[in-house]
């Protein structure tokens, strides 16, 4: 019996960025999930997980959704490596961003991607950043409206009264659903790709302009795509957050989670 192929590692913060891919790979036997919860002591526990697995992942992919520091960035584009920055909270208003961007000159942020990378760069082992963009750098993340959402359904009676005394909060709920959906389809073509083309270059193939190997595509390996969250996951998940951004993130993922799935997902 021959011995699996070393997979892919995949590592999410949260379970709303990973849902389109996770149907986009489900038949694959060379791709592992993980959803680590946000933060970067969660990320950093979770990274360290996925590559004490037998076999070891053979290369890591800090995937998931990030926030814009620069104008031109907009809701679903794809920024990688170098040009990423990780916080250790939420980057909410543009004022914020503007700075962030003037002191590191990254194009985007999130809170977990830095973990990840020392961690593999520790071990020897590739790794490759990958995500898209949620909110714009001219896009305000409303505390108010994400608390009106909780266990991924609306609480109704708080968003009205939230709607009644500011109706505007309503464009800003349908921009949120709009662009989570639209990075995570995004975001699933991208992960799918670079996977796609490292194993061709792997197997000594090609890419064509359709995405299709241009020959001998084979698969090694028994076990289809699985998903991992950190053990523990109530006392890592978001663990070394502030906790304002901890109580925002949840309401988020939750919120974004039921547009995703409950909208449907091709």
């Amino acid at each position: 019996m021959s011995t699996p192929a070393a997979p892919v590692a995949v590592i999410f913060a949260l379970d709303c960025e990973a849902a389109v891919f996770r149907k986009r790979v489900a038949n694959r036997c060379d791709v592992k999930i993980y959803v680590s919860g946000a933060g970067r002591r969660a990320a950093r526990v979770c990274v360290r997980r996925a590559l004490s697995a037998t076999p070891q992942p053979r290369w890591v992919i800090a995937a998931g959704f990030c926030g814009a520091l620069r104008p031109h960035l907009r809701a679903g584009d794809i920024v990688t490596g170098s040009r990423i920055v990780t916080t250790d909270s939420l980057i909410a208003s543009p004022q914020a961003k503007r700075e962030l961007a003037a002191a590191t000159n990254a194009d985007a942020v999130d809170m977990e991607s830095a973990a990840i990378v020392a961690e593999c760069a520790r071990r020897q082992v590739p790794c490759q950043v990958i995500r898209a963009v949620v909110d714009t750098s001219q896009m305000r993340l409303d505390p108010e409206l994400l608390a009106c959402l909780a266990a991924g359904r609306v609480r109704l009676r708080r968003l009205v009264g939230l709607l009644l005394r500011r109706p505007q909060r309503l464009i800003a709920l349908a921009g949120l659903g709009w662009a989570a959906r639209r990075a995570a389809y995004r975001l699933a073509d991208a992960l799918r790709a670079a996977i796609d083309a490292a194993q061709a270059a792997a197997n000594g193939e090609g890419i064509d302009a359709a995405g299709r190997r241009t020959h001998g595509a084979r698969r090694d390996g028994v076990n289809c795509v699985t998903d991992h969250k950190s053990n523990n996951d109530n006392d890592l998940r978001h663990d070394n957050v502030d906790q304002p951004a901890r109580h925002h993130l949840d309401h988020l993922d939750r919120f974004a989670a039921n547009v995703l799935l409950d909208g449907g997902v091709r």
